[in-house]
């Protein structure tokens, strides 16, 4: 952690050396980047080295097969289907487990998470979140995972939120938006349901903002700035100071700093490899005695259906 620490203060100066040195500078701080992921964290062992998945029936997919090629998801976007299948390829690469398997959560009520691994018995929901936008927890969204854990009491959930820096999606073709992503993926927030939900529980403050309204699906959006502060921000304390402003106990989890692989790739195009801030439950028992006793969950109530707030 010292040395950690050590490498953003002299990233802070070489910043602050001004602008006549700043082709020197940028030249120095790409190194310090790339000895930081080579050295100072450790890599993440991916559960495969190329980012495909397999179909419940066990067949192989690889990502060369669009989400509008294969049944079962609604189209609105295709281009933002194609970053979505992006990060669920990204997840299920790196962790390992089947895409959208089904599950049956009620009677006739099924719940597809993301990704789902039998054998670490964790699922994933994969968040992407352009740098410069809020993490997005709608009602709905949040209560599909409660019913999950409910169903699934052994099962650790986590929403994997990757931060990217690709704009105007429209203007891309879908055949180089798995490039431009493998290159423009700078960095992971593994969070579990436990804090997911404490976060989603939130009301306006310098955290979060609420979104109540009747056109879009009610929403707690966490502010673009505490998403940041994972990822090293010094100036405003570390990642438990940070849990602990948003009123959580930090002594409640367990805090990882770790690399994406350095050898894996994506439809032909190598990732390149970013931090990933790991959160966990020291005491998964603990986070399900709260959960059982505070979250209502209605099992036989089919879920609702509402379109994602924009802003």
């Amino acid at each position: 952690m010292i040395i950690f620490h050590c490498y953003y203060v002299f990233k802070f100066f070489l910043f602050e050396l001004g602008m006549e040195k700043k082709r020197k500078v940028r030249r120095l701080s790409t190194i310090l980047d790339q000895l930081y992921l080579t050295h100072l964290q450790t890599p993440i062992n991916p559960a495969r080295r190329e980012g495909y998945v397999e179909r419940e029936t066990g067949n192989s997919m690889d990502s060369n097969q669009t989400s509008w090629e294969y049944g079962n998801r609604p189209i609105r976007d295709k281009n933002r289907q194609i970053l979505g299948d992006f990060y669920e390829f990204l997840t299920a690469g790196i962790y390992g487990g089947v895409i959208r398997r089904n599950v049956e959560v009620a009677k006739s009520i099924y719940v597809e998470p993301d990704v789902l691994n039998e054998e670490t018995k964790q699922g994933f929901e994969s968040k992407a979140v352009n740098s410069s936008e809020s993490l997005k927890l709608d009602d709905c969204q949040i209560q599909r995972y409660h019913r999950l854990q409910f169903h699934m009491q052994e099962y650790g959930f986590y929403f994997v939120v990757y931060r990217h820096s690709l704009k105007g999606l429209n203007n891309y073709e879908k055949e180089n938006i798995f490039s431009v992503l493998s290159d423009r993926t700078f960095g992971s927030i593994v969070i579990p349901l436990s804090l997911v939900t404490h976060m989603h529980s939130l009301r306006d403050n310098d955290f979060v903002y609420r979104y109540d309204g009747e056109k879009w699906c009610p929403t707690t959006a966490v502010r673009s700035h505490v998403l940041n502060r994972f990822f090293g921000d010094l100036t405003r304390g570390s990642e438990e100071e940070i849990v602990r402003e948003l009123g959580a106990n930090p002594k409640d989890y367990g805090f990882q700093r770790l690399m994406s692989p350095m050898d894996f790739s994506i439809k032909g195009n190598r990732i390149k490899p970013f931090p990933v801030m790991f959160i966990s439950d020291k005491k998964h028992g603990k986070w399900m005695d709260w959960f059982l006793e505070n979250c209502q969950i209605q099992e036989e109530i089919p879920f609702e259906k509402c379109e994602e707030v924009p802003f």
